[in-house]
């Protein structure tokens, strides 16, 4: 579109001899494709943005499920050892599943949720 017009040595021999009419239709032209620029820019400028959100979310959700899984494994120990020093002898574990986190998540790593 661009190269059309403004890569042709013929256009501009065209623009210089054309009536005013026809040159306030050339401006126009090129505000309007100015316009159409800027708007696909802003489009782009606006998909690198939610890119950028998702990949900060991704990591804001891995970080924060690290966290979880640490207070947890925290709770866990307490109620271990109170359950060990309340009777003297450990409670027999309910649940014979070793794995202290049954719902892992399911997102990889540095993944969206």
């Amino acid at each position: 579109m661009v190269d059309s017009r403004f890569a042709q040595p013929t256009w501009y021999a065209g623009v210089a001899g054309n009536h005013e009419a026809a040159n306030v239709r050339e401006l126009a032209y090129m505000g309007a494709l100015a316009l159409n620029l800027q708007y696909l820019q802003l489009r782009q400028g606006e998909r690198i943005e939610h890119l950028l959100a998702r990949a900060n979310l991704g990591d804001a959700h891995l970080n924060e499920r690290k966290a979880l899984q640490e207070e947890r494994a925290a709770a866990l120990n307490l109620v271990k050892a109170a359950t060990t020093t309340a009777g003297g002898t450990p409670t027999p574990n309910p649940n014979p599943n070793p794995d202290p986190n049954p719902d892992p998540d399911p997102t990889p790593e540095g993944g969206a949720p």
